[in-house]
C-alpha cells in the first residue's frame, strides 16, 4: 500500500511525501504539520513536486546490528553520481536530488 502526505505553506506552495511506509508519511504529517498544513492525501491525486521517501529494509536492519554492537558505519559522502545537478530553473531540493537522496549541495564560494 503507498500513503502520502502534502505539505502546504501559508502561501500555498506545496509537496507532496510519498511512502510505502505509513510510519514515514505520520511522521512528516506530526512534524511539518506543526508549521505548515498537513493532510493526507490519495497518491494518485499528487500534483507538483514529490519526495519518494522508502526504507530499505535490509540495510535498517544492518545499520541498526552495527549500533547496537558498538560498530557504527563512519560516515562517507555519496559518490559523485549519486548527488544530480539540477537542471536550469530547479531546485537543488527537488526531489531526486539535493538531500532527498543524501546529497548537500555545494557552497557558494566566499
Amino acid at each position: 500500500m503507498t500513503f502520502a502526505t502534502r505539505i502546504t505553506t501559508a502561501d500555498r506552495q506545496s509537496v507532496t511525501v510519498i511512502s510505502q511506509t505509513s510510519a514515514i508519511t505520520d511522521w512528516v504529517s506530526r512534524y511539518l504539520g506543526l508549521w505548515w498544513t498537513a493532510a493526507h492525501v490519495d497518491p494518485c491525486t499528487a500534483i507538483g513536486p514529490v519526495i519518494r521517501a522508502d526504507v530499505d529494509e535490509e540495510q535498517h536492519t544492518e545499520l541498526g546490528a552495527r549500533v547496537l554492537t558498538g560498530r557504527p558505519e563512519p560516515a562517507r559522502r555519496p559518490s559523485a553520481s549519486a548527488c544530480s545537478t539540477p537542471s536550469a530553473g530547479t531546485s537543488p531540493y527537488a526531489a531526486g536530488s539535493g538531500p532527498v537522496n543524501g546529497c548537500i549541495p555545494p557552497r557558494s564560494r566566499r
